[in-house]
């Protein structure tokens, strides 16, 4: 069951905002993880109205995804799996892309990575991690060198004091950019970022909760 969105005042960040000339309706929500077969039923239920998730954040066995609804086309379904080494990541990832599934948000909780995975029937994307810095300025400049290379990020996460960004290499050529900026949840700040950052064309692709703040990750195509 949908509980909550941090904040006493507001259950459901909501809004609408003009992108690329089109309406795109952005929501943060928090699933409980405690029951696997509910969590899967809101979020697909959330994706059969065309709220697409685009990011995660976990913690306390509870899950905080980022819904995007607006034009485009959308995915078959999606997965959420979880790995506890290297190895497994490699091994999980390769399968995932093989099949068609294309990463869209990750997360570290308790020394586990999460990762939610979208089927798009596409797998010609490759991917790696990189590893930031202590802000998220540091973060942007480790990324640029990948996408200069036609590497979007797709997720990103905190693992000891360090962000860390899953990218994913279009199977098109062409040079995206990024961003990464912290909120606090209290008013509206959340919002007006939000409507700033995507009015320029830049789309939330990941999100962490410290607190009572929130990263967000920001990409343009």
């Amino acid at each position: 069951m949908i509980k909550k969105v941090f904040s006493t005042l507001i259950l459901l960040f909501f809004a609408f905002v003009p992108l690329f000339s089109q309406q795109v309706i952005w929501q943060i929500k928090e699933h409980d993880m405690a029951d696997p077969s509910e969590l899967e039923e809101e979020i697909s239920n959330n994706m059969s109205t065309g709220f697409i998730p685009f990011g995660i954040s976990i913690g306390d066995n509870r899950m905080y995804v980022l819904y995007l609804a607006g034009p485009g086309q959308k995915p078959e379904r999606w997965e959420l799996k979880w790995y506890r080494s290297g190895d497994e990541i490699r091994k999980g990832m390769e399968e995932e892309l093989k099949n068609g599934f294309v990463p869209a948000g990750i997360s570290d909780a308790g020394g586990m990575l999460f990762i939610l995975f979208l089927k798009t029937g596409d797998n010609r994307y490759t991917w790696t991690f990189v590893p930031g810095g202590l802000t998220g300025e540091d973060t942007v400049k480790e990324l640029t060198p990948y996408l200069e290379e036609a590497f979007l990020p797709a997720g990103i996460t905190i693992i000891g004091e360090i962000y860390w960004t899953l990218v994913v290499r279009q199977p098109v050529e062409g040079k995206g950019a990024c961003i990464v900026e912290t909120y606090t949840l209290e008013g509206d700040i959340l919002k007006e970022g939000l409507a700033r950052n995507m009015g320029n064309g830049f789309i939330p692709r990941g999100m962490v909760f410290r607190g009572d703040k929130i990263d967000l990750l920001f990409v343009k195509m």
